[in-house]
């Protein structure tokens, strides 16, 4: 049985992925900031969100790497990115609450677009 090699292993390919990341991070502090919060509540809300969305993200890629379902089994993968979305979604808020004290109203409709990033990244990896 031959294992599939992480794609992070390809210098090309990891460059992409930390822009890519870095990106996110400073469009979502941006867009935070025009939103009305101070910079240092977006910065902490936008490092904390995508912290822990990176986190997951690499978890599903890992996930993947041993555990290719065949097109039959998609739920699964659609499950997987589910559970991962309402835990980050509940882990970030939690987090974001201690850490800013800003109120978040509508945060958790807002932050459930992330199920398409977790998504996203278990297709790229199928």
């Amino acid at each position: 049985m031959i294992m599939a090699n992480s794609p992070l292993r390809e210098r090309r390919f990891l460059l992409g992925f930390i822009i890519c990341w870095g990106v996110m991070f400073i469009d979502q502090a941006v867009v935070l900031h025009w939103f009305g919060l101070p910079w240092a509540a977006a910065l902490v809300d936008s490092g904390i969100s995508n912290v822990l969305l990176l986190l997951a993200s690499l978890l599903v890629m890992t996930i993947l790497r041993y555990y290719l379902p065949k097109y039959e089994q998609q739920i699964n993968i659609f499950s997987l990115c589910l559970l991962l979305t309402v835990v980050w979604v509940f882990l970030s808020k939690w987090l974001l609450s201690i850490t800013n004290g800003v109120s978040y109203q509508g945060y958790d409709i807002c932050r459930c677009v992330s199920a398409l990033v977790f998504y996203y990244w278990a297709a790229l990896r199928y």
